[in-house]
């Protein structure tokens, strides 16, 4: 008796406690809704889809690869609460809290892969400390740009800390893309992101912006409502392209063939050099890596066919400076004007040569001081001298070492996969990571970035299948030498 009491009493005191809980976190909801009701919105769909994916890394990390070409866009800039809280970053934070809860599910990051990681982040980290010397010329560049003049704190959690969360889908990826499906899922994923995204850029242009023979005006247009430069917005289809390729030669339907026009016509408004350049070439590679390359006088007639029913801005924008057979005018200024007097200025200089002088060196540099470089540039407009002017040619060599040796890896893993859906997908890795490497001469970057977070998912996926097949080849290996055991048994017996 006296224990049934007891236990009445302890029930009553933890369901008083569980009514005391409810009506505060009603009131927390309550005071959210009515002063932050954004925040409340993020929070109620952040609750649902931890739900949903809790038992699922890859599942959430699809929203995030979903959202990440628009997260520059003016209404998902916008903070949650504070600086740092844009959603693209807490659903990176999402992504990375299901990942940790799953860890017991995941896989090991080979060693090389892991040395990898290790490499860009030390490189980052060291390039962002050492930019804190040149702080005050960022700050007059930010200020002259509109934008807030920074702490070191804050400089540093904008140029390092923060590109770390679009550098996670590559150690996701690595860790729990374990199957033909969780690859197939992912790469479902990067292509309805990339159509996603192209039908974005074809309603812009078809549906709002107001002149279309002016590549400026819709340059602009493109930047009000996507928050980025078309060359950022061109590495998306480059790199997501080749996806595109793979699906349609592992399943010829309209839906595939509708995907790759969407795609190219959005590249072809988007009005930027390099992206066509950097799409024929790695169209070919693909025919020629695949063993397709007797499709290349059909793709050359198709190509001369379009010529003729183009649209004559994006011929005038492809064809821009060639009249003069100028190099400078060519490249936009960018051989006479950038790098040659930034590659002198190094090459007179060994210890910024060797060791750079930074993140966003190229403010500091006395090309600028002395007028030869223009003043408006935080970077050089090639990702390789921004390697060497930021970070110094030891770690350009040493990253440039790791990519090679990746990519040889890579290729190498084409002659050994089996499986026909894994090697068309190999070949699009391939082909994407050798797009965003062909780009690199006129921009992008190789430090962690918002803007090439699909270059890192791609090479996640890379390293995945090569992982994937390794084991798949040591699986078999295992089993033949237990066929062999029970033949020698029977024989002998």
């Amino acid at each position: 008796m006296l224990i049934h009491r007891i236990n009445n009493i302890v029930l009553d005191v933890i369901a008083r406690r569980e009514i005391v809980y409810f009506i505060l976190s009603g009131l927390v909801v309550g005071m959210i809704i009515v002063k932050l009701p954004y925040l409340a919105i993020f929070l109620i769909v952040g609750i649902l889809f931890a739900m949903v994916f809790v038992n699922r890394p890859l599942g959430v990390l699809a929203m995030m690869i979903l959202v990440l070409p628009f997260s520059k866009t003016p209404w998902l800039k916008v903070p949650v609460m504070m600086k740092g809280t844009e959603p693209i970053y807490l659903i990176a934070t999402l992504v990375f809290i299901i990942a940790l809860l799953n860890l017991k599910d995941s896989v090991k990051i080979p060693k090389y892969a892991l040395m990898f990681i290790l490499v860009i982040l030390t490189v980052s980290a060291v390039a962002a400390l050492r930019s804190i010397p040149n702080l005050d010329l960022l700050n007059l560049r930010n200020l002259e740009g509109g934008r807030e003049a920074l702490s070191p704190q804050a400089h540093i959690l904008k140029i390092f800390v923060r590109p770390l969360f679009t550098f996670l889908p590559i150690i996701i990826v690595i860790k729990y893309v374990k199957n033909t499906g969780n690859l197939e899922f992912i790469i479902k994923v990067i292509s309805l992101a990339t159509l996603l995204f192209s039908i974005c850029i074809l309603y812009i242009y078809f549906f709002i912006v107001p002149d279309k023979g002016l590549t400026d005006s819709t340059h602009q247009y493109y930047f009000d409502f996507l928050g980025s430069q078309r060359n950022s917005l061109a590495d998306y289809f480059m790199i997501g392209f080749p996806f595109f390729l793979a699906r349609y030669y592992l399943k010829k339907n309209i839906f595939n063939t509708v995907c790759i026009c969407l795609c190219l016509l959005a590249v072809g408004f988007l009005f930027t050099r390099t992206a066509y350049v950097t799409i024929i070439l790695t169209s070919i590679l693909y025919l020629i890596i695949s063993k397709r390359a007797k499709f290349l006088p059909v793709l050359t007639i198709i190509a001369f066919g379009l010529s003729f029913v183009i649209s004559s801005a994006i011929l005038e924008r492809a064809f821009t400076g060639f009249e003069t057979g100028d190099r400078n005018i060519i490249t936009t200024g960018r051989t006479d004007n950038q790098w040659a007097p930034l590659l002198n200025e190094y090459l007179n200089d060994p210890e910024k040569l060797l060791f750079g002088n930074g993140r966003y060196a190229i403010v500091s540099s006395k090309s600028v001081a002395r007028g030869l470089t223009p003043d408006s540039m935080l970077h050089p407009h090639n990702m390789y001298i921004e390697q060497i002017l930021d970070g110094g040619m030891v770690s350009f060599i040493v990253i440039i070492s790791f990519f090679v040796f990746i990519m040889y890896k890579i290729f190498n893993s084409l002659k050994i996969i089996k499986s026909k859906t894994i090697r068309e997908y190999q070949y699009a890795v391939f082909v994407s990571m050798t797009a965003f490497f062909i780009a690199g001469m006129t921009g992008r970057t190789l430090f962690p970035s918002g803007q090439n977070s699909y270059f890192w998912l791609v090479l996640g996926v890379g390293i995945a299948i090569i992982r994937m097949i390794q084991e798949l080849k040591e699986d078999n290996a295992i089993q033949s030498s237990k066929v062999r055991e029970r033949t020698f048994h029977h024989s002998s017996e």
